[in-house]
């Protein structure tokens, strides 16, 4: 809707007000000089007429020349350039499938005489249309609020000249669209038309087909995707296929793995579910359920089709667990089956520890003591003190952490390696007077050099014996080999 409002321009033109007063003053100076005078010319004292005249006339003349030029003049309104203020309404008709409308209004200044710009319909369009147009149609601009007159299109709007006020309406209708049921030879089911774009339709009555048990309804003839008669909504024209299903009872439920090792992390995937049934492309939805072997359902999830902890079991505490789980192919026929879920006794799990502080900056990696015996040493008042990772001029300890016990007094070569140290140097392990389950990595000796060159790395394996309970094999201890680093300062 385009109102155009004609605004009033008045012009004055006034010759600066310091001039005024100097015209005035002298208009009022001459004045009394020239009444003086003209009284003083007939007196028979001072009579000289001819002389007076003759002198003063042209001063006179030139006074009542500026004073009335000077007279302010105001200009007639009809000679300036007139603006308007041009605003479009644009209704929006059956929002949301109602049949309510909703309008909204846009509006900008034009000259009187100027045409609607492409640069003004582009912002028209733009600013106005396009914000407006998600799932519906714009039917055009009418001179009318009811749309009844002739459809101005984008074309002749351009060719309008804003010589006084118009109105200009725009309409927006609704998208509407078709759904078809496709049944592959079952029943059928009568095509939906005219559903409005974004929302709902009704679920039919389920088609039937001989020999066969209808699902669900997918968007797809592959029957990828389920349409959800609650939640989905429509936004284009839109096919539902049907599927059908032999009627077939699940026979078996197998799981992938049934144990999971211990002090894992609360989520971990034990192993995925499979239904084992006579229905080819049958779909299946797993859940824990009540029933003989269920004592500890509450210590696992599912997620889809995998089986996940709800805890971080602890082999001393519990070995294993009993769950029972049902699955339900795409017809609702049921089975269901009891599991027991062992837990891995695992040794090691041996990690550097990264929640002390020390590592937040420098992680693994060991710094000679610069501050109080020079470049590449890791003594501090004898050759026979070991030090730790050196931050600041200060002893940090590098640490590693079990799941398990360590021995008091590990012993190099026997409950651990140490492969790629330079020469020179030498380490050893002590076990943390506060926790058992923590060791302690000191270096000690002194580099050859000390270059950016000789920065290296280097690894510590841990054997069985590390621990006062040692599982059967070197094989059984998790992440038993760490990494180290060495930085030698320039």
């Amino acid at each position: 809707n385009y109102k155009i409002t004609k605004l009033q321009n008045y012009k004055i033109n006034l010759v600066p007000l310091f001039l005024k007063n100097l015209f005035v003053n002298f208009k009022n100076s001459f004045l009394n000089f020239f009444l003086n005078s003209f009284f003083n010319l007939f007196s028979f004292k001072n009579f000289y007429f001819k002389n007076f005249f003759f002198k003063n006339s042209f001063l006179f003349l030139l006074f009542l020349f500026f004073f009335f030029s000077c007279k302010p003049k105001i200009k007639d309104k009809d000679d300036e350039t007139k603006s308007y203020n041009a605003t479009f309404y644009l209704t929006i008709d059956n929002r949301d499938g109602k049949k309510d409308k909703e309008q909204k209004k846009y509006s900008f200044s034009l000259e009187q005489g100027s045409k609607f710009s492409k640069e003004y319909l582009d912002k028209l369009q733009k600013e106005f249309l396009d914000k407006n147009s998600t799932g519906y149609i714009f039917d055009g601009w009418y001179a009318d609020e009811k749309f009844a007159t002739e459809k101005i299109t984008a074309e002749s709007l351009a060719e309008i000249s804003v010589n006084e006020e118009k109105i200009f309406y725009g309409k927006m209708t609704i998208k509407q669209y078709t759904v078809t049921f496709e049944t592959s030879g079952g029943s059928a089911i009568d095509v939906v038309k005219e559903v409005n774009h974004g929302t709902k339709i009704s679920k039919p009555k389920d088609p039937t087909k001989t020999g066969l048990l209808f699902v669900n309804w997918y968007l797809e003839n592959s029957f990828q995707n389920k349409f959800d008669f609650s939640t989905d909504t429509i936004t284009a024209d839109t096919t539902l296929y049907a599927r059908f299903l032999t009627s077939n009872t699940p026979t078996d439920i197998s799981l992938s793995a049934n144990s999971i090792d211990e002090n894992k992390v609360i989520g971990s995937v034990i192993g995925n579910l499979t239904t084992t049934d006579a229905s080819v492309g049958d779909d299946f939805t797993y859940s824990l359920v009540s029933g003989d072997g269920d004592d500890n359902n509450g210590n696992f999830t599912i997620d889809g089709n995998q089986l996940k902890s709800a805890k971080s079991f602890d082999f001393e505490t519990k070995s294993s667990y009993k769950i029972r789980i049902k699955t339900t192919d795409a017809t609702g026929l049921t089975f269901e089956k009891k599991f027991t879920i062992k837990i891995n006794n695992i040794y090691g799990l041996i990690r550097i520890r990264n929640s002390n502080s020390p590592y937040e900056q420098d992680g693994n990696t060991f710094k000679e003591d610069t501050a109080q015996n020079g470049n590449g040493r890791f003594v501090k008042n004898d050759a026979t003190t070991f030090l730790g990772l050196i931050i600041e001029a200060k002893n940090k300890y590098v640490t590693v952490s079990s799941t398990k016990t360590f021995v008091a007094n590990p012993v190099k070569g026997t409950d651990f390696t140490v492969n790629g140290l330079p020469a020179n140097l030498n380490l050893k392990l002590v076990r943390s007077t506060g926790d058992s389950k923590v060791l302690i990595i000191w270096l000690n000796g002194a580099a050859v050099n000390h270059a950016n060159s000789d920065d290296t790395s280097f690894t510590i394996t841990f054997n069985k014996s590390i621990f006062e309970n040692p599982p059967a094999s070197n094989d059984d201890i998790v992440e038993n080999v760490i990494l180290l680093n060495i930085d030698f300062v320039d």
